[in-house]
């Protein structure tokens, strides 16, 4: 649902930037009488070993820019980069004339697609974002002390350590069933 969400707004946009300058062939520089096709700008996807491998051959050639909130990004980040709102990164003159690329990073790659992708609408300046996002950068590149992932570090029939054991009334009914409730009736389920 994420991820079709994603691509409808990438596809308004795109439709809407068409539109745009399809309706405004007076600023063109394409000599009268001949037509054009607008051009159409789009983001390239970065993978986590080639912006590991840039990032050890080519520092400071390009801006990695981590649109996560702010808490997401202090648990951790990749080295180098700036955390900046979304809004702020669309609007900041200073990003827009730049000439650098810049890496669009977030959690798992599909609001930095979309948000590259309406970037580059608005500069010329090379845009990349990074594919998998910052949790497939880690699971592939590096992870940092402390994080375990998005799976649990133990098997789920073990119980981690400081857990209570059982709940009371385990041990008397089969295994996956949960215990019945008393003087409880069941919702319906809306048929």
């Amino acid at each position: 649902m994420k991820k079709t969400l994603a691509v409808f707004i990438v596809g308004v946009v795109l439709a809407g930037t068409l539109v745009r300058a399809a309706e405004s062939p007076a600023q063109s520089s394409v000599p009268e009488g001949k037509t054009s096709s607008p051009v159409m700008r789009l983001p390239e996807p970065i993978y986590p070993e080639a912006l590991a491998a840039r990032s050890l051959d080519l520092p400071g050639s390009f801006d990695i820019v981590d649109i996560r909130p702010a808490w997401q990004y202090e648990e951790y980040h990749i080295a180098g980069a700036v955390n900046l709102p979304l809004d702020q990164l669309l609007n900041d003159p200073a990003r827009l004339s730049d000439k650098r690329p810049i890496v669009i990073v977030c959690r798992d790659g599909s609001l930095s697609a979309v948000a590259a992708g309406i970037f580059s609408q608005k500069t010329e300046r090379p845009i990349l974002y990074l594919h998998g996002g910052v949790r497939r950068y880690y699971d592939e590149i590096q992870r940092p002390a402390g994080i375990i992932g998005d799976t649990p570090a133990f098997a789920p029939d073990a119980v981690p350590p400081g857990a209570p054991s059982a709940p009371p009334g385990a041990a008397d009914r089969p295994a996956g069933t949960r215990p019945a409730r008393e003087g409880v009736k069941k919702p319906s389920a809306g048929c």
